[in-house]
């Protein structure tokens, strides 16, 4: 089992991301105004629809996979109309949610059912209707077990507001409308919604990341954690890691800290990944989807399930998009 100096430095020397450093670093990548080592040598942080991206002076930013927040899909008005039995100020003709309070009207995947309703926010369906097989309330395409009834969506927050009130944030982390942000440091990050999303025994977790800055000499990592204490002196976590100048996924046992599993991955800074981490009992999978393809990971791990859940991020920035969050029976 291979040494990772994820949240407790384990001394290792390593190489930082070439691309990082390079005097010709492409713009774009993720960053926190105003904090040490946010952006390549020569590049400045600045504010660009909301979220801190890394420019040349004076340059207009490449895009880096990260928008503004374009998810309303209708104005909320200071008086609610009379057609609103939810009371969320949004008539019931055009309420994107019209049984739940959600005066924002978020929509992440744009198919005109709000986030609160939607049984599967982030995949619009191939049809006119979400199907839900198993009946679960659970979309079929974001069901991981869609033949089988019983998992439930207990968690799917996209950011809007930056972090969320309730979470818990250990390290340095901002906020910006649709996103939460990893602030490059030598602190370990983790920041983790309230009860009941605590780590059940069956579990789906899933984000979306940017990858942006690492910080010092050690293996750094960006990605999903859950099980895991609140100190992070126990758990497990799936990861895009750059160790020794080596990008890989990693499923990461925090009490080692150790690599349970890695595998090479390409990712890159600026760029969107969709992190993929699920538990079943003893077995983990770890599972990244990005511009190099997919990877999957599979191992073994004895983990308690009285533990938190949540993005974590070691000596590495970046911006999350969101977090969804299916427990399993």
């Amino acid at each position: 089992m291979r040494t990772h100096g994820h949240w407790r430095t384990a001394g290792v020397a390593s190489l930082l991301l070439a691309a990082c450093y390079s005097p010709n670093a492409p713009t774009g990548v993720p960053c926190a105004p105003g904090a040490a080592a946010s952006c390549p040598t020569g590049q400045v942080c600045e504010q660009r629809d909301g979220l801190g991206v890394c420019v040349q002076p004076g340059d207009a930013v490449a895009d880096a996979g990260i928008d503004g927040d374009p998810r309303l899909d209708a104005d909320v008005g200071a008086d609610a109309p009379p057609d609103d039995p939810d009371g969320d100020g949004v008539a019931t003709a055009v309420d994107n949610c019209p049984g739940r309070a959600n005066p924002a009207q978020y929509d992440e995947d744009g198919d005109a059912i709000g986030d609160e309703c939607d049984p599967c926010p982030l995949l619009r369906p191939l049809g006119d209707v979400q199907s839900d097989l198993d009946g679960d309330g659970v979309g079929d395409a974001c069901d991981p077990n869609p033949g089988t009834a019983g998992d439930r969506l207990v968690l799917f927050d996209s950011f809007h507001a930056g972090v969320p009130a309730g979470w818990t944030p250990v390290g340095p982390w901002s906020g910006s409308p649709g996103a939460v942000t990893a602030i490059p440091s030598s602190a370990d990050a983790l920041l983790s919604p309230p009860a009941p999303a605590a780590a059940a025994e069956r579990f789906t977790l899933t984000t979306r990341v940017v990858p942006g800055m690492a910080f010092g000499a050690e293996p750094r990592g960006i990605g999903l954690a859950g099980p895991v204490l609140p100190d992070s002196s126990d758990g497990v976590a799936c990861e895009l890691v750059n160790s020794a100048g080596l990008t890989e996924l990693a499923l990461v046992d925090f009490s080692g800290p150790s690599f349970i599993d890695s595998r090479p991955y390409d990712f890159q800074p600026g760029t969107e990944y969709t992190v993929t981490l699920t538990r079943n009992g003893s077995q983990f999978t770890c599972a990244v989807e990005g511009p190099a393809g997919m990877r999957t990971l599979r191992s073994s791990f004895p983990s308690s399930p009285a533990m938190l859940i949540g993005l974590g991020a070691s000596r590495f920035g970046g911006h999350f998009q969101w977090l969804q969050y299916i427990t399993s029976p």
